[in-house]
């Protein structure tokens, strides 16, 4: 296959343009959110001066696979910028994948492998040997430096969990010890970073950006106006902790003289309705927006006082959506804890400030817009900054 490169602009710093392949699970745009965070990244590397391509390879099912055509090629686009995605099948057998994952970074040559890690991405089950065997057999035939962002790990904590839950995550863990051969390792959640040491895998941060770009003026304090406006995005199943504090937040609320709508936003939001108008008796309005493109939901996040997460506390460094909420100025409530991770899941210290437990907090909260044009850059330019540390000292991790 003739690859089509996109053509880039001059890097911005005096070192030299890198080309990177991404490897991720999926493509499906708005379908997957590690995919569009691989988009994004791939995006803002080719604005930066640099050639990227990314490839899907256990890609979601797409009116284009067929049994005698296993992958797609076609550009993609971020912010205008197109991006270079091959997305391969799922039900495409690892053998073939393997070979044309050879052929192609022969054929590209990349100065960056990146993978891009959650061991249901590349497995149904959670598994991913065939992925790692081929890792290892592309990486003894391909050079360049390897990359892997760890945006999940394993199975969590496995006191009362069944045993084959148990074995599983044992099986995640053993995956995970044998990708430390890559060059260059970073994750998003400091607990992460935390079990990546005790595997003997030396993690830096990386923090998540959002995968809505900022696309409405900014919009201050409104929950002061009467009406206080608190809302999920796509993460809205039922959980007790959650119910429980968006019960006490809307009595809060109206011994305060405000009322509150809660917004269902998502393609789940519609399922979720019925559970929160009863879970609420009343007490606060139910709104359901469901599936929005890119633009509707960059006015959306920007229209709440307060978004809502189910995510663990200690987790919500990894959480897509908390991060849009941020990257649009919106405070986050996030009521599930955790006994065994007690500390919130941030790197950024800004950040913790914008995790508020209460109705009091938000009251207390201002609102200003973001400091930065975007997280996206920045991140970016710390991404792009570990590859050339990582060309330049031409050292492998010991295995």
């Amino acid at each position: 296959m003739n690859h089509i490169r996109q053509k880039s602009q001059t890097p911005t710093k005096s070192a030299r343009r890198l080309t990177i392949v991404f490897l991720c699970g999926s493509l499906e745009p708005g379908r997957d959110g590690v995919g569009d965070y691989t988009r994004r990244l791939a995006a803002e590397c080719i604005r930066q001066g640099h050639d990227a391509l990314v490839i899907a390879l256990c890609d979601r099912e797409d009116p284009l696979f067929s049994d005698s055509k296993c992958e797609i090629e076609k550009h993609q686009s971020d912010q205008g910028t197109a991006v270079r995605c091959v997305r391969w099948s799922r039900n495409d057998g690892w053998a073939r994948k393997t070979r044309r994952l050879a052929q192609i970074l022969r054929q590209e040559s990349p100065d960056v492998i990146s993978i891009q890690f959650v061991p249901y991405s590349f497995n149904a089950r959670g598994l991913p040997f065939q992925f790692l065997r081929c890792f290892w057999k592309c990486r003894a035939v391909v050079g360049g430096r390897w990359h892997i962002m760890f945006h999940e790990l394993w199975i969590g904590p496995q006191e009362g969990k069944p045993l084959s839950s148990r074995v599983i995550s044992r099986l995640q863990r053993s995956v995970v010890r044998q990708l430390r051969l890559c060059d260059v390792v970073h994750t998003h959640l400091p607990v992460y970073r935390e079990a990546l040491a005790q595997c003997g895998i030396n993690a830096s941060p990386l923090p998540l950006f959002s995968n809505i770009a900022r696309s409405t003026q900014f919009v201050g304090n409104r929950a002061i106006n009467g009406v206080v406006n608190i809302g999920f995005f796509s993460q809205q199943d039922p959980v007790a902790e959650v119910r429980d504090w968006i019960v006490t937040f809307t009595e809060d609320a109206e011994k305060g003289g405000s009322s509150v709508c809660l917004h269902l936003a998502g393609a789940r939001g519609s399922a979720a309705e019925s559970y929160w108008r009863k879970s609420l008796a009343g007490k606060a309005e139910v709104a359901v927006h469901g599936w929005m493109v890119p633009e509707e939901l960059s006015v959306y996040l920007r229209s709440m006082d307060l978004g809502i997460t189910t995510v663990p506390r200690h987790a919500i460094g990894k959480s897509g959506s908390v991060a849009a909420f941020f990257e649009h100025g919106t405070p986050v409530a996030a009521p599930v804890t955790s006994v065994a991770h007690p500390h919130t899941g941030l790197f950024i210290e800004r950040e913790h400030k914008m995790v508020l437990n209460s109705f009091a907090d938000l009251k207390k909260f201002e609102r200003r817009p973001s400091e930065e044009p975007t997280k996206l850059t920045s991140i970016c330019h710390e991404f792009l900054n570990s590859m050339y540390i990582a060309s330049s000292q031409h050292i492998r991790q010991p295995f």
